[in-house]
């Protein structure tokens, strides 16, 4: 992803199909992309903990964010875990612990 555009109505399509149970070898090849390319984005996902449904939930700003750290772990994006305790918090209205 270094040094490519992030296309937000492609990142949002993967989370949906995702959600829907496809294949990323299945949305790769609906949206016409590299399966490798779905592969990464659902690295970066699974990376900072989130659900398909809570990065649903994620506004432009928050995907763009996460898309474009330079490494796509817990280590590298070590605001996320503070980010996303905030976030869910804020929109359940409880203090949520954050995963370890």
């Amino acid at each position: 992803m270094a040094g490519q555009r992030i296309n937000i109505m492609e990142i949002r399509n993967i989370i949906a199909f995702k959600i829907k149970k496809l294949s990323n070898r299945g949305i790769a090849s609906l949206l016409q992309i590299n399966r490798k390319t779905v592969d990464s984005y659902i690295h970066r996902i699974k990376a900072v903990g989130l659900s398909y449904d809570e990065a649903a939930a994620l506004s432009d700003a928050e995907l763009i964010d996460l898309f474009t750290q330079t490494r796509p772990t817990k280590i590298g994006l070590n605001t996320w875990p503070r980010i996303l305790g905030q976030w869910r918090s804020k929109k359940h209205g409880t203090q949520t612990a954050r995963k370890q």
